[in-house]
């Protein structure tokens, strides 16, 4: 069995890796915008610019989120190795799901390959939270829960746009709209139940 430093020594390539892998998918982000041909079509790619921003949020989101989970409650088993190597994929392809968007913006194709990525991203950090979170206890604990509650929730958004797009076609993106509000809402919930509990985090830790 490999001794505890063994596994420390894993864990720290292992976070040094996905950083990369969240380094390059910030790029990739970038090479996915076109370069218009002449100055007057700069006005007629404002949406893909748009987009650009949104999924470089979005990634820096992810990595943040896997941030915390290394620093807080990750272990080095098998199956959450797994999961984070199945998660850094899922990062690696969000700029090629905001290409796939940037060329087919009126088509439903490019509202499922980007609903896809960023529902299995949102649902990899959710089971992996929640593996890390067994041990947890007190405030703490309190506090996960209401983090895997949003991202559940974030993770649910989209998979569930991906059933409605074959029903209501790109009207289902207006669904993702909901995960601000939703997210701020089950913060404030979150927040007010470790209150009542008494285990309420400080605000250094929010």
């Amino acid at each position: 069995m490999d001794s505890p430093e063994d596994r420390q020594r894993f864990t720290r390539r292992l976070e040094a890796f996905s950083d990369i892998v969240f380094g390059f998918a910030l790029a990739q982000s970038a090479v996915a915008l076109e370069v218009p041909k002449n100055l007057a079509d700069f006005g007629s790619h404002r949406t893909e610019l748009v987009y650009f921003v949104i999924t470089f949020v979005l990634i820096a989101q992810f990595w943040l989120i896997h941030y915390r989970i290394f620093h807080y409650v990750f272990l080095a088993r098998t199956t959450d190795v797994v999961l984070n190597f199945l998660l850094l994929g899922t990062v690696a392809l969000l700029p090629y799901a905001l290409r796939i968007w940037i060329h087919f913006p009126e088509t439903v194709i490019g509202g499922v390959a980007y609903a896809l990525a960023l529902g299995g991203g949102f649902t990899l950090v959710t089971v992996l939270e929640l593996r890390g979170m067994r041990g947890l206890t007190g405030a703490m604990r309190q506090r996960w829960i209401g983090i895997v509650t949003r991202h559940g929730m974030a993770a649910a958004v989209f998979l569930i746009s991906l059933v409605l797009f074959p029903l209501i076609g790109l009207s289902a993106r207006y669904e993702w709209a909901m995960i601000g509000p939703g997210m701020v809402l089950a913060k404030r919930i979150s927040r007010s139940t470790a209150r009542v509990a008494g285990t309420a985090p400080s605000r250094s830790e929010s």
